[in-house]
């Protein structure tokens, strides 16, 4: 596998490598890291906590959670709450950008395994993909890969823009804009 480049350090997470990351390793999130950072619900507490700080918090046993100092316990708690299958759809429906994110491999069979297997983990990797077909590979454990591939499909919605009004005056919202020159519209004639 001379095409792939793997990560510089060991990891207990699946790593993903694919043509848009120019076949570099990549490390996969848990579904409950994944809903930790984008929830926009949690506490203000929780909104404080760094994400590295709680990386990797659902596979310590209780003897390495007691023997960490800096532990959240609050965090924990919060990381076991999105594991389960309706709470991490809550947040993913309410907290994404997109009203059409496309799930790979979420069909009913794989929801029903995760909600009656509570120890497993389940990992994502969030990430824009242009349309077309996709040819990837997952490693995990390490040294032991597994070839997919995935079609994306064109999306007929408009990507949501964040964007502000700009503030009252001249030129600002409330006052007619100025027409554009002859140079800004370059295909009229």
């Amino acid at each position: 596998m001379k095409l792939i480049k793997k990560l510089p350090y060991k990891t207990r997470r699946p790593v993903v490598y694919s043509f848009d990351s120019n076949w570099a390793g990549r490390e996969m999130h848990t579904i409950s890291e994944f809903c930790f950072i984008i929830d926009k619900s949690k506490s203000a507490k929780m909104t404080a906590v760094d994400f590295n700080e709680i990386k990797d918090y659902e596979f310590l046993t209780p003897g390495e959670r007691r023997g960490m100092a800096s532990f959240d316990e609050e965090a924990y708690e919060l990381l076991l709450r999105y594991r389960v299958p309706d709470e991490f759809r809550r947040i993913l429906k309410n907290n994404l950008d997109f009203r059409d994110a496309q799930f790979i491999n979420c069909q009913n069979k794989c929801l029903w395994q995760m909600a009656n297997y509570k120890d497993c983990a389940t990992f994502v990797l969030p990430q824009y993909l242009k349309a077309g077909r996709y040819s990837y590979i997952v490693e995990y454990p390490e040294n032991t890969f597994y070839f997919h591939n995935a079609a994306m499909y064109y999306r007929t919605e408009k990507i949501p823009l964040k964007f502000q009004l700009p503030p009252p005056g001249p030129g600002g919202a409330g006052q007619e804009a100025a027409q554009p020159s002859d140079s800004d519209r370059p295909f009229e004639k």
